[in-house]
Formats: C-alpha cells, sequence, structure tokens
C-alpha cells in the first residue's frame, strides 16, 4: 500500500497529533500532509517549522538547502532538522521521502527512580544539535507505510500498533545520532517482588516431580515457611501443597493427551510413585480417571487401542479351532 492511497478525507479524519511515552519523555507526533504524501515538488521554498523533523528519502534524487548551504539527497538519505532552521527540500529527480514532525516535553510525574536515556540526554542531543544527516533508513520507511496501513484499517487497537511503530521510528532516529552510545537506564535489582514472582514460578516449573517441600523453597528466598505461604496464597489463590499438585496434574494432563505412555509410567514421571495415589489426586483434581481424561482427549490413542483389539480378535477367530 503507497501514500497515493491515503486521500485529503482520510487525513481529514485523523487525529492532528498523537502522543507516545517513551522513558520520561512523552513525544507529540503530528500527522500532517508531509507525513502521508511521499512526492517531493521542484519548487519549494525556503520554510522552518515550531517542531522538529525527521525526512527519509526513498527514491529519486534532490536537494536539501540549510542556509547557504546544498546538500545532494538520494535513496538512503536521511536528515534530522531542528526547530526553525530555515531549510528547503527539492526535487531534481522524482524526489520521494517521508517526514515526521514531532516534539516531546519531560513527563510531568516520574514513577521509576533511575534516570533513562530517554530524559535529559534526549534533550542535550536534540536541543542542541542543529541538524544531522546519516546514511540508510533502514526499516524506517517500511514502519511508515505500516502506520498508513493501519490508519486506513483502523482495526481494533490500531492507534496502540501505530504508537508502537513510532516509537521504533524515534529509537532507531536516536541511535542514528549515537551509534555507540550505550543505555543508561538498568532495571533496578531492587524491585524484589518480581524477582520473587519469577523464583516462584521458576521453583514450581523445574521441581514439581521432585519431593519438595515448602522449606525447599523458603531457604531459596531466605523467608521463613510461613510467610512464604502467605506469598503463594496471595500470588496463585492456594497453598503450596496445591500449587504442587496443580502443577503435576497439567503436565500429566499434556502426557495423556499427547503420548501413548502407560499411565503408571505418567504417574511417576509427575512424581508420583505409585499408581493408585497418582489416579486419586488425578480424579479429585479432574472429576475424572487419567483413563477416562486420555479418552476424552486423545482420539489417536483410542483409535490405536481399538485397532489393536480388532486385530487381537482377528487372531483368535482365526486361530480357534
Amino acid at each position: 500500500m503507497r501514500s497515493q492511497d491515503i486521500t485529503k478525507e482520510n487525513i481529514n479524519l485523523l487525529p492532528v497529533e498523537l502522543e507516545l511515552v517513551l522513558g520520561h519523555m512523552i513525544f507529540s507526533v503530528f500527522f500532517d500532509d508531509a507525513f502521508f504524501d511521499e512526492h517531493v515538488s521542484n519548487n519549494s521554498i525556503i520554510h522552518n517549522h515550531c517542531t522538529f523533523e525527521v525526512h527519509f528519502i526513498f527514491g529519486g534524487e534532490g536537494f536539501l538547502e540549510i542556509g547557504e548551504n546544498r546538500y545532494s539527497i538520494k535513496e538512503g538519505s536521511c536528515f534530522f532538522l531542528n526547530k526553525r532552521i530555515p531549510h528547503r527540500v527539492y526535487s531534481v529527480d522524482s524526489l520521494l521521502r517521508y517526514c515526521i514532525r514531532f516534539n516531546f516535553e519531560p513527563l510531568k510525574k516520574q514513577k521509576e527512580k533511575n534516570v533513562s536515556f530517554f530524559t535529559d540526554n534526549i534533550r542535550i542531543d536534540m536541543f542542541d544539535l542543529q541538524w544531522f544527516m546519516w546514511e540508510g533508513f533502514g526499516e524506517n520507511v517500511e514502519n511508515i507505510r505500516e502506520i498508513h496501513k493501519e490508519i486506513l484499517a483502523k482495526k481494533l487497537g490500531y492507534l496502540t500498533i501505530v504508537q508502537s511503530l513510532l516509537a521504533k521510528i524515534i529509537i532507531n532516529i536516536l541511535r542514528a545520532m549515537e551509534p555507540e552510545r550505550k543505555e543508561t537506564y538498568e532495571i533496578s535489582d531492587g524491585n524484589i517482588d518480581k524477582k520473587t514472582d519469577y523464583i516462584i514460578d521458576c521453583f514450581f516449573q523445574k521441581n514439581y516431580f521432585l519431593k519438595t517441600y515448602i522449606g525447599d523453597l523458603a531457604d531459596e528466598l531466605k523467608v521463613s515457611k510461613r510467610q512464604l505461604e502467605r506469598m503463594i496464597k496471595k500470588r496463585y489463590r492456594i497453598s503450596f501443597k496445591q500449587k504442587i499438585i496443580e502443577r503435576r496434574v497439567e503436565k500429566a494432563k499434556d502426557l495423556l493427551r499427547n503420548t501413548e505412555l502407560k499411565v503408571d509410567e505418567i504417574g511417576r514421571m509427575v512424581g508420583y510413585e505409585y499408581s493408585g495415589n497418582f489416579i486419586n489426586i488425578f480424579k479429585k483434581s479432574t472429576n475424572m480417571t487419567p483413563g477416562e481424561y486420555r479418552k476424552d482427549t486423545n482420539p489417536t490413542f483410542l483409535a490405536g487401542v481399538m485397532t489393536m483389539n480388532y486385530l487381537v480378535c482377528t487372531v483368535n477367530v482365526f486361530f480357534t479351532p
């Protein structure tokens, strides 16, 4: 889909401005003719804007004039212009480009204590830089075309997708400005709740089939057994023992649906030495025995059993004196 698919009527129906948050900054991206119209005339005049702007050239040839200087631009050329920089972009051979105009400012409320790259660093980079040119638009042109498609289709969640694509474009611009620069923001090591959630989840996933006790996990988290039981109740609404059983039963269901292993083998694989214990616990959790569950959910296994029974009956009949 090309930009000519977007009519003036389509554009007029759009929000004039779309906001998105990156780090501790809020960006306002402006949808205007330059965002949708890829063609550049050969008779434009010197002008400026009260926004930052970035141009991605993806076809033809032309020139960028800034003050008394003139720069050749062609497919693959990209350039950033600061606010109120007098400039002129014009075509000499079917120049095609997309232009994004935006402003940004710090969020008034910052929830996190960590200082992200998207705060003072952005302000310093973009406000101090008058203009900047680089080669290679990468995925940015394709992202803009995806934005065009989303805006035309207006399917469920299209604004969220548009915001995501715009975020990628802005980050790509910043990376082009300073390709060697590393992000100063790090995920906080002090977020105990998230680390605890991860450790608890991993424990149940990796140890459900073993003889595990709540004390084992409590020691790993360096909390008391009573405190851990409260934590598990809060997260899963069930006890430690019930969570182990839940994990074992879910794994057993998977094996019953997708394998031809015997019931007692599956019981041992999920942590039950005796088949009777496994069957009782499985039935208590599902209101079905493992055999009944397999019959309902594994038609391939059932067909195999029926075929085998048919063959046995046929052999018996054949050899009956």
